[in-house]
Order: structure tokens, then sequence, then C-alpha cells
């Protein structure tokens, strides 16, 4: 009699529980992942991004040399109209052909080259932090026209905008200025929080994430003085703080269903980042990684926690 009571109980239980886990998971708000049954699992088809290649790299211009090298193994259909979605403290696009004519490409001009070898990138999402909205950038980010940061940085104007890329210079043309020609790309500038999710939903997507975002150095990514801020406060950064936005992300491409070709993250080391937050960005990227299909060095790997980084 107690044994069958046991069993009975026993099943009560597992019963309860597989009813829970299903009940969460048709909720929007609820369905976080279970990132530990995800990353333990080695089946395609459990990961979140299956079809999507991943790369992490310590610089940004490196995305080049990877995007070029899966070009080349025909793992991605260069014929395919694509947007870029960068998430980046920088919009990382010089309005000259600099980068071409000293043969030279660095974290500030790698979009243009991008542009001007392949034309597949059709359109940009530069997602912004959202400091850049407050009182001592938004003037330099939002509210100002069309400028050029010591003649090269693209950063201000409008939130939306057509450049046009002159594929034999490399030369980006903006409204306004004396150059003309070339194929159009239109750059949307948006935050996190912006309801552009959802024109994404059936696009052929590549995500490509700068650990400055999230983990921003005031000097080196806005080239701020800490004892000129007007409002201190809104740049500071916590583990807690870090993690919400983390979570925004993965909810966005959960909940609008985007499921990236490709998935990169740049550490954005020397200058750009608050170090002391650099192994929490890594172990978010080895949540991606290991979710993806992984382009990169095994060592990188090798790292991994399973479970470092959990949506709870």
């Amino acid at each position: 009699m107690k044994r069958k009571f046991f069993y009975v109980f026993i099943s009560f239980f597992f019963l309860t529980g597989v009813a829970v886990y299903f009940f969460l998971n048709k909720i929007p708000s609820t369905k976080l992942f279970f990132p530990q049954k995800i990353i333990k699992s080695e089946k395609e088809a459990d990961k979140l991004f299956p079809e999507a290649y991943f790369s992490i790299f310590n610089y940004h211009q490196q995305f080049l040399d990877v995007y070029g090298e899966l070009i080349a193994k025909k793992k991605i259909n260069i014929n395919q109209k694509k947007v870029l979605i960068i998430i980046d403290s920088h919009s990382d696009i010089y309005l000259n052909n600099f980068h071409i004519e000293k043969n030279k490409k660095n974290d500030g001009n790698w979009i243009n080259s991008l542009l001007s070898r392949y034309d597949d990138i059709e359109e940009i999402y530069w997602v912004l932090p959202e400091v850049t909205k407050g009182e001592d950038l938004k003037s330099r980010f939002w509210d100002s026209p069309i400028t050029m940061n010591h003649g090269l940085v693209f950063r201000s104007g409008p939130a939306k905008i057509e450049l046009f890329v002159n594929e034999k210079t490399g030369k980006i043309c903006f409204p306004g200025s004396h150059c003309s020609g070339g194929r159009k790309v239109i750059v949307h500038k948006r935050l996190l929080d912006d309801s552009f999710w959802s024109e994404l939903r059936n696009r052929e997507v590549i995500l490509t994430i700068d650990d400055d975002f999230f983990i921003y150095d005031v000097k080196g990514s806005f080239g701020l003085d800490e004892g000129e801020l007007k409002k201190p406060d809104d740049f500071s950064l916590t583990e807690e703080k870090i993690k919400e936005k983390l979570q925004v992300l993965m909810n966005h491409l959960n909940n609008y269903q985007i499921k990236p070709i490709f998935i990169s993250c740049a550490r954005s080391i020397d200058g750009y980042i608050k170090e002391e937050y650099l192994p929490l960005m890594d172990n978010f990227c080895c949540f991606l990684a290991k979710n993806s299909k992984t382009e990169i060095d095994g060592v990188f790997l090798h790292q991994c926690q399973v479970g470092d980084f959990d949506f709870k």
C-alpha cells in the first residue's frame, strides 16, 4: 500500500512539472529559453540559433575576415539581400574612403570595407546605448545635423538616412554632400528598447555585438572625462544592469522570432570597455556560441562553462 502511494505521489509531481513547463513556454514574457537544457544538448534542433554561424574576436574589424571566409566557403549566400544589426557605441562608418586609399582598416571604418566589398547588405540598424539620448550625449548623437567627427566618423544626424556607397572607391556619400551615385544603403539609428525588431521578423539578418555597448568606458567610447559629466549616474555600470540589457536583447530576438544567419561578438579591448566586466560578456558570448554553429577557435569554447550565463 505504501509503495503504491509512493508511485502515485511521484507521478503527480512529475505530471505537474510537465504541465507548468509547457504553460510557461506559451507565455512570451516567461519564455526564457531554459538555457541549461539547451546548452547541454548537442542537437542542432535544440539550439536557439541552429542556422547561425558564430564568431568572437578582439577587434570589430576582424568581422571582415570571418565574413569573407564564410562567403568563400559558400556558407553565406552573397546573392541574398541582408540586414546588418550592429549593437555598438560607434557607427564604425567613415564618411570618406581613407581606408581604401591607405589600405588601412580599423574599428572606426570596417563597415565601409564591408559595403564596398559585398553588395548583399542593403540596410543597417545601428543600435546605440541609451546614454546617447541623455543630457551629456544627445547633442552629439541625435540633435545635431550630419557631421564628421575629425572629418571621418559618421555619428550625428537623423534616425534614418540613405547613404550611397561607391563600390570602386568605398567612399560613403550622404545627403548634402557633393558626391553622387553608388549603391543605396539605408541606415537606421535606434535604441535597444525601440520597436523596430518587429520589422526584422522575416528578414535575412546578421547580428554583430560590440562589448562597448554594454560595458562601455566613458572616455574610450564617448571621448568624455568622467569629471565633466553632467549626470554621471546615467553612465554607471553594475552587473545587474548589464544582465538586464542582455536579457532585453534575448527577449527581442525570441519574441520576434529573429534568427540571424551570422552572430558575432567584438570584445573591443584596449580602452573601449570596463574590463572588470569582460568575463560577464565573454560568458554571454559563450551562451551564443553554444546555441549557434561555431566558427571560432576551440580555445574559446574550451574556456566556456556550461550554465555560465542564465536567463532566469
